[in-house]
């Protein structure tokens, strides 16, 4: 890997995580999507915190009651107009009859602790984390002595691989493995409950560290020096190193186990694995870059500056967010996912792999926007297999899922409940804003459907999707009421997460939800109609299917029109008693132009301008940080380029942390997102939504596709004068492109994996000029925007403009 590439893939911080009581906010994470470890990166003190995919606590799950004549009533008194008393009364059903709903929360598995020996005071300090590799390195110099520290988790032998080495042999240092250690209460309660379960000693060259979980399983870590040139010495629960230069140790993490059957697999698994760093590091580099490069982007052609986290982030601060920033946020959002899942442990969390507390907020999969957002980027990305964790999730938890419609809707299918942890998706969070929210299962089956058209997995479909996209069906055909004209009317109706301002009779300085039982939401019936085309797609030559698909077909006949307000924006409620509300952070309503596709061709028709002025009323103030990677991915479906990289770069300025993880709002109350100041304990949550919005952000600005069309830069900002992507992913093949707009020219290659015939439709700054295209045989062509290409299965295309 050449020293331009190093910069190019990497962060680089010029201080270790600081960010007060919560260091690990300011950590370099890495993982391989089952174990994620963060690095602090403190000279003196070390903490790496690790964290491993099925380790959950503190949740309560009770047997769910049947509250199912609450829709009636709820329709009765929305027939009245009664909305306030209309939006508690599911939730108050289930609160009266006692029960009681907590999702689990990740528990933090444990911190690897180093204390160096050596005195003085350090200079040259650098931190790395190389996303091209996953490693992360800590570096400094300290009398005339040079200092490093390296540590990856391997995707090859599952382990977290240290190292530590110096230009002398004066290395020194305790390590030991510990309970993870918070500045919160949350500590004091965990270490209360599992006191009596820890096991904490040195033996050898190895460290053992356990505890017991709630459910009784086992989880910690076991470590091992695998080469040592200095001397190593156990002492009760730490290994004592003198004299060396250099020290390599492995660490397996488990969960959800027996420990003395761990820790027997693993010391034979360590008496296995390669004894040098660089051969453990160079198996998992093979695997890991096999993801890392499935795309890649340049939008930054200056390769001279190497500037750091600290130093892009105050630019940003300044100025706004710099094209190599931008450039870089876009490879750290697809490391981060990778790092983070994969298509056989869980779906990647808000908190990916990384969250330093017992007690995380919002740390559950929620369906009303967020984990969605998470995997908008994926298929474009090339990540489609990686999606599969997410179908599997979720069709495991589908015998919830039915409790759920038939004991609080009194109906058949499935109910998705909006939020969920491993194993647990019955109903919780019991408030209206949730209790009364059927869009989950319709949105997250939009996924399910494009995992399939992107790998074609047949297995898959028949035995995951259609059976989940069937009780679906099967919910939301119960649940819709044909009114007197013949229109579906969908009540008690949520658009997430806001209140009609007619109905908002408290302030909305910032989270409240006030009343949000309403009628007709336009993301119900814009989810649902999508939902329904999918299923059509998906089965129409599928003949065990005819019946379903027959009435899908009729089901779309009974849709209404969206509807425009008095201010020319399209109605966030299809319903004239109800009014628009625009101090609010959710863009439920312009679901049609993203992340559906339903108005994307008809964007410059009345109906299309309506949806742009809809996200041009939303209010700054009022936006988070995932809400404006959120509007930029709109703006971009709108082409308009300059818009979306102006909410990038809100994003860049006020919700990203010293190591770019985003926020999910501003702390230091600058008016850019709503202020969380006494609302929750922790201010500004770390929410990794944004980070994977980002992504899709800049994809989408870069690239439309759906099963006919792609289009090439549809919103490309003025800022972004050249540049290029490789490898972009459509559903049947692979696009890559360069451009120089202020030269006028664009050069890519198109290569398709399965027989298709798709259209490329060329940007505006390509007007008139003509296009050389070489396939079969070489074409010269005016460009009148658009050309359509035949595909057979392995061909490719180039083409250039001139």
């Amino acid at each position: 890997m050449s020293e331009t590439n190093s910069y190019k893939y990497s962060l680089i911080g010029k201080m270790p995580a600081s960010w007060y009581k919560d260091s690990w906010k300011d950590a370099f994470p890495a993982g391989n999507g089952e174990v994620g470890i963060s690095v602090y990166g403190a000279v003196k003190e070390e903490t790496i915190l690790i964290n491993h995919c099925e380790l959950w606590h503190w949740g309560k799950r009770s047997d769910l009651p049947d509250v199912s004549e609450s829709l009636k009533q709820t329709r009765e008194l929305l027939d009245e107009r009664k909305y306030l008393e209309a939006n508690e009364v599911s939730s108050k059903a289930l609160h009266d009859k006692g029960y009681i709903a907590d999702l689990y929360k990740p528990c933090p598995l444990g911190d690897l602790k180093v204390h160096m020996h050596q005195e003085g005071v350090f200079q040259n300090y650098n931190r790395q984390l190389n996303m091209e590799t996953g490693e992360v390195v800590v570096s400094w110099e300290c009398d005339q002595v040079e200092y490093k520290r390296q540590a990856f988790v391997s995707r090859q032998d599952g382990v977290v691989v240290y190292r530590m080495k110096t230009s002398k042999p004066i290395l020194g240092a305790d390590v030991w493995l510990q309970v993870h250690q918070t500045e919160f209460e949350d500590y004091t309660k965990k270490l209360e409950q599992i006191k009596e379960s820890i096991e904490n000693r040195a033996e050898g060259h190895s460290l053992y560290y356990a505890a017991t979980n709630e459910d009784g399983t086992d989880y910690g870590v076991i470590g091992r020096i695998l080469t040592c040139d200095g001397q190593v010495v156990a002492d009760q629960d730490k290994l004592v190193i003198k004299e060396a230069s250099e020290v390599t140790m492995v660490f397996k993490a488990f969960a959800c186990a027996k420990r003395k059957e761990v820790y027997r697999e693993a010391e034979e698994q360590f008496k296995e694995l390669h004894q040098s760093y660089q051969a453990l590091l160079a198996e998992h580099v093979t695997l890991h870059q096999a993801l890392f490069h499935s795309a890649s982007l340049t939008l930054c052609t200056d390769k001279t500056e190497k500037n750091s986290n600290e130093e892009l982030l105050l630019e940003a601060y300044s100025e706004g967010s710099s094209p190599r920033l931008l450039e870089k946020l876009w490879h750290y959002g697809r490391y981060l996912f990778i790092s983070g899942t994969d298509k056989d442990t869980q779906p990647f969390n808000l908190y990916g792999l990384w969250g330093g507390r017992y007690d995380l907020l919002w740390s559950h999969n929620m369906t009303n926007v967020n984990i969605q957002m998470m995997y908008w980027q994926a298929p474009m990305g090339g990540y489609s297999e990686v999606m599969k964790a997410l179908i599997t999730y979720y069709v495991d938890l589908m015998g919830d899922f039915r409790e759920n419609a038939k004991k609080i809707f009194g109906l058949p299918g499935i109910y998705m409940s909006a939020g969920s942890t491993p194993g647990y998706g019955i109903a919780n969070q019991i408030v209206p804003v949730i209790t009364n929210w059927i869009g989950g299962a319709g949105w997250m089956a939009s996924h399910f459907y494009e995992y399939y058209t992107y790998t074609l997995d047949e297995k898959t479909l028949h035995n995951a999707i259609l059976p989940f996209m069937l009780e679906t069906l099967a919910f939301y055909e119960a649940f819709m009421v044909l009114d007197e004209k013949g229109y579906y009317k969908i009540y008690p109706s949520i658009s997430p997460e806001n209140t009609p301002g007619n109905l908002n009779k408290k302030p909305f300085r910032h989270m409240s939800h006030a009343s949000p039982t309403a009628k007709n939401a336009t993301m119900d019936f814009a989810i649902i109609k999508e939902f329904l085309n999918h299923f059509i797609a998906l089965c129409e030559n599928l003949p065990d299917y005819k019946k379903e698909v027959e009435k899908c077909k009729e089901m779309l006949k009974h849709f209404p029109k969206y509807q425009i307000n008095s201010e020319g924006a399209i109605k966030e409620w299809m319903d004239d008693e109800l009014e628009d509300f625009y101090y609010h952070r959710h863009l439920s309503h312009c679901y049609p132009i993203f992340p559906g596709k339903e108005m994307v061709s008809q964007k410059d028709t009345p109906l299309g301008i309506a949806f742009k002025k809809a996200v041009d009323l939303r209010i700054l103030g009022g936006q988070s940080g995932w809400s404006l990677a959120f509007m930029a991915c709109l703006n971009a479906r709108l082409g308009r380029g300059n818009e979306a990289l102006l909410c990038l770069n809100q994003i860049t300025r006020s919700c990203l942390t010293n190591s770019l993880f985003t926020l999910h709002n501003d702390w230091r109350k600058m008016g850019m997102t709503l202020d969380m100041t006494g609302e929750m304990e922790d201010i500004a949550p770390v929410q990794l939504d944004a980070n994977l919005g980002l992504v899709a952000a800049i994809q989408e600005m870069l690239l439309y596709t759906d099963q006919k069309v792609l289009k090439l830069l549809p919103a490309l900002p003025d800022k972004w004068q050249q540049g290029a992507f490789k490898d972009f992913h459509f559903s049947r093949g692979t696009i890559s492109i360069e451009w120089d707009k202020q030269q006028g020219w664009l050069k890519g290659e198109l290569k398709a994996t399965q027989k298709t015939t798709i259209t490329l439709e060329f940007p505006d700054f390509l007007r008139g000029k003509s296009v050389q295209i070489k396939a079969t045989q070489t074409i010269k062509q005016k460009l009148h925007e658009i050309i359509e290409f035949n595909l057979e299965q392995g061909e490719t295309i180039t083409f250039h403009s001139k």
